[in-house]
């Protein structure tokens, strides 16, 4: 975990992949801002803060911004609230790859929902990968999927919830594994692979893949 002062209200975190597995946490804890793991993580984010920048936050209400800069990091940007007007300003100008949620020192408030989702992105060295996963997947997967192309690899991005999967998801993410690589798994990570990678099929990527192995 790396930590930069912006100013004297502003403080930003970068995380790695690695930062969060070392924690137990999933990404999607992290946008909910709800589970106990992440409370302590924020918790630990601010008083690291304070002991390496000064950032002193007690009893002052924090706005976070979290956005993925790469594929396996993400950058979470605390800043101390004067104003409700200065939240409204910044729900306005903010662009959609950022989540916003406030929260107290010690008190988070859950934003979302995301306990029945389930974000899945493996990237994989050629097509023909992608298509012999999609193969065995286009029977027992019915969720959101789309597949991009970023840095000179393909990556599948799969939406799961407790309605699109007929397969345990160990399952799941262990054919994954077989043939591809696994990446921070956000819907953030989505908005990153759209503003930076190249769509190659925007929606039903599973089925479309499938059919080249038929």
């Amino acid at each position: 975990m790396k930590i930069e002062k912006i100013s004297d209200t502003q403080v930003k975190f970068t995380l790695s992949h690695a930062d969060l597995e070392e924690r137990d946490i999933k990404l999607t804890e992290l946008a909910a801002y709800g589970s106990e793991k992440t409370q302590r993580l924020f918790r630990e984010m601010m008083e690291q803060a304070l002991i390496v920048c000064d950032f002193e936050a007690d009893n002052i209400p924090l706005m976070i911004e979290a956005m993925p800069i790469s594929m396996d990091s993400i950058v979470i940007i605390v800043t101390k609230v004067t104003s409700e007007s200065e939240v409204e300003q910044k729900f306005n100008m903010t662009p959609r790859t950022r989540d916003i949620g406030k929260f107290r020192p010690k008190e988070i408030i859950k934003t979302k929902n995301l306990t029945d989702e389930k974000y899945t992105i493996y990237s994989f060295e050629q097509l023909d990968d992608v298509s012999t996963v999609s193969a065995f997947l286009s029977s027992r997967f019915s969720g959101d999927n789309s597949l991009y192309k970023f840095e000179n690899r393909y990556y599948l991005f799969l939406k799961t919830d407790k309605e699109s999967i007929n397969i345990k998801y160990n399952n799941l993410e262990s054919i994954l594994s077989e043939y591809g690589r696994k990446h921070v798994s956000t819907y953030l990570s989505q908005y990153y692979l759209e503003e930076h990678g190249e769509v190659i099929i925007a929606s039903n990527a599973v089925n479309v893949m499938a059919k080249y192995l038929t």
